[in-house]
This record gives structure tokens, C-alpha cells and sequence, in this order.
């Protein structure tokens, strides 16, 4: 019957006896009680147990009760049947394939009676939970990071029914991860999932991380990501005592007071410049300066793998050298050693040199050279 439960009335049989001089003995037929009619299970909290309440024939003959699942309301195609021992109302089903509605009743008999058949319940057992491997993002394969990486997945692909997904990852210095160094396990975010390392890692070494979901109402876990391998710079985050140094390494196009190259000068005589002075690093993020007493030299650098790039800003030595942001091409490039943390590149842009009150040179193209190393 679509669209309704089939409900057999036979819920209490007359039956014959063989000898016309004993009387006539019935059964009434257990009726479903667990689960309850239209429930609602998912794949994993099976097996699933079906109770009764029990069953009586009136000459007190002891009552066995058959419990039967079918794919069809008109239980035509059963594909279950469990017979409860003797006086028992319960038996527990065998795995059920999932994405599928089940109907269950229960037949009672008694030695010497008809059988009595109970009403039809209804039960849903949802699809059976697949998660996907959450997909790497950050760092990939090849990576420079600094020490102290955040590590991203895109969240995992799943098919039915979660309760709350968490991530592990792991980090491991061997691609087998039997040497691991760190890990953890967080929940899931929206769309995507990180994880950052509560301590740094040691620079210039290889490591491999990977991740795994899962469902913590099923305790069902993905496989794991693909492993990803990373090498760990330095420094990372942090202030650090660095030793700074720039030289002028070519400049032309220099003019009196800032004309045009009509009135060429030579390029102006610069010493090198050496500082001590903190780094700061904040992940990708890397500043040098402010430098005291230099009227606010600043490096303001963006690191990308071992790679670095960004803007040199302010004035030395009381203001007798000014680095400006002009020119093409103009700012910083350059590199970091993940061992050391040595950073090396260049400067290219303008820049002008004052000459007490006479005035100021200004080089429209010169290229500085410059270093940041770790302070002994």
C-alpha cells in the first residue's frame, strides 16, 4: 500500500485442536515495540536490535516469536529472519546495507496453535558514512616555511550522515612517520582546516606532515592525505638581534639637487653602513627597523619559500643619506639561508646624498647590496 504502513490484524488466532475433546486453544502475537514506527538509524550504530512485547497462547504453551525485515511495506521481499529463542521477545539483525527503508513485523506461535502475525513497523537505516582524505593546501610539496608552519586542508569530502569532524595531523623528520616530532588535533573549520605547530622545528631539515578526519559520533576516519614534505627555515617567529650592512654597490643618472641628468655629477662616495639591531618576524612578515639613531631606516620585507621581496625606507646618518621609493625598478629582492638565516639581496631605487648646506645629489637608478645576519 503506497504511502501507508501495512498493519495485518491477526493478532489473535483460534486454533483446532486434534482431539474434538480438548478445547480450543489461541495465540495472541507479540507486537513491535523497539524501534519505534518511521525510526531513523545511521550505518554505523547498527547491528540494530528489534524488541517485542511478548506473545501468550491460552493454554499457557510456551510462544516462539519470528522476527522478519522486508524492502517492501507489503513484506513480500523479506530479507531478514531471526528467530528469538523460546519465551525471548528480541533479536539482534545483521548488518543491513544502508541508504534503505526496512519493515519489520513479528509472527508468534505455539506448539499446537495457528500462527498470529503482529502489525508492520517502518525503519531507516542512512547511507554508510565514506570520508575522503582531507586534500592538502599549505605547505606542498617543496616548501620553504619558517619553523613554526601553519598547516591547511581543504575539509573532506563525505557521504552520509556526520556527527562532528575532527583533523589530526602528524609532522614526522622520515616519509614513513614512524619519527614523529609534532602533531595535534583540531576541529573542523569551515571550508578549510589548520593546524599551527605549539613549537618550532629545527631549519634547513626536511619534514613530512600529513592529516586524517574523523567522525567522533561513529569514531569512522578518513584515510590519510596525501604526505606533503617541507623544509623548515630560519628564523622564526620572533624578535632577533641581527647585524645589518649595506653597500652601495652602482648608481647613475646622478643630478645636483634633484634635476634632470642635463647636469650630470658623479656618484657620490657612500661608506657602508653597519648596524646591530633587532629582526622582527611574524610569519611571513619580515621587518628590520626602525633603526635608532639613523633617522628610521627600515627594511619591510614579505618571505615567500627562501625567497624574499619588499621596500627599503628612511634616512642614515642624520639624515645625510635618503633611500627613496622611486625608479624603476624599486624596492627589495633577495633570499633567506634556512640553515642560518641569512638574509642577502638588494636594494634598487633612488636614493640622495646630502652634502651639508650645499645641497643634495640624487641618483634616479643605484642598486645597494645589503645582508641580515644572526648577531653572534
Amino acid at each position: 500500500m503506497r504511502g501507508s504502513l501495512v498493519a495485518v490484524s491477526l493478532s489473535l488466532v483460534t486454533a483446532a485442536c486434534s482431539s474434538p475433546n480438548r478445547p480450543t486453544a489461541t495465540v495472541a502475537s507479540a507486537q513491535p515495540l523497539s524501534p519505534s514506527n518511521a525510526a531513523q538509524f545511521s550505518y554505523e550504530s547498527q547491528p540494530i536490535r528489534l524488541q517485542a512485547t511478548g506473545g501468550a497462547s491460552s493454554d499457557s504453551a510456551t510462544v516462539t516469536n519470528t522476527f522478519q525485515v522486508a524492502g517492501d511495506a507489503g513484506m513480500t521481499t523479506v530479507v531478514a529472519t531471526k528467530q528469538a529463542a523460546p519465551g525471548q521477545t528480541s533479536v539482534v539483525l545483521d548488518l543491513l546495507p544502508g541508504a534503505k527503508d526496512y519493515y519489520w513485523r513479528v509472527q508468534t506461535t505455539a506448539a499446537g496453535a495457528a500462527i498470529a502475525t503482529s502489525a508492520i513497523f517502518k525503519f531507516t537505516v542512512a547511507p554508510r558514512l565514506v570520508i575522503q582524505p582531507p586534500v592538502p593546501l599549505q605547505p606542498l610539496n617543496g616548501s620553504l616555511t619558517h619553523n613554526r608552519p601553519t598547516l591547511v586542508v581543504a575539509d573532506s569530502n563525505r557521504i552520509g550522515t556526520t556527527g562532528t569532524l575532527t583533523y589530526r595531523f602528524d609532522v614526522a623528520s622520515d616519509a614513513g612517520f614512524t619519527a614523529m616530532v609534532g602533531g595535534g588535533t583540531v576541529s573542523e573549520a569551515l571550508n578549510q582546516t589548520s593546524f599551527t605547530l605549539s613549537s618550532g622545528l629545527a631549519p634547513g631539515l626536511t619534514y613530512y606532515w600529513r592529516a586524517q578526519a574523523t567522525d567522533t559520533t561513529s569514531g569512522t576516519t578518513s584515510g590519510y592525505s596525501t604526505p606533503q614534505a617541507f623544509t623548515a627555515l630560519k628564523p622564526d617567529d620572533g624578535t632577533y638581534r641581527y647585524d645589518f650592512t649595506l653597500h652601495l654597490v652602482s648608481a647613475v643618472d646622478c643630478a645636483w639637487d634633484g634635476v634632470d641628468s642635463d647636469f650630470p655629477v658623479p656618484c657620490p662616495q657612500i661608506a657602508d653602513i653597519h648596524v646591530d639591531d633587532g629582526l622582527v618576524v611574524t610569519g611571513d612578515h619580515v621587518r628590520y627597523g626602525p633603526l635608532p639613531g639613523f633617522a628610521g631606516l627600515e627594511l619591510d620585507m614579505i618571505r615567500s619559500g627562501d625567497h624574499v621581496s619588499g621596500t627599503m625606507t628612511g634616512e642614515v646618518f642624520d639624515g645625510s643619506l635618503t633611500l627613496y621609493i622611486s625608479g624603476v625598478p624599486s624596492g627589495i629582492t633577495g633570499s633567506v639561508d634556512s640553515v642560518t638565516g641569512t638574509f642577502a639581496g638588494t636594494y634598487s631605487g633612488s636614493f640622495g646624498r646630502h652634502s651639508g648646506g650645499l645641497g643634495e645629489t640624487v641618483c634616479h637608478q643605484s642598486v645597494f647590496s645589503f645582508t641580515l645576519t644572526p648577531h653572534p
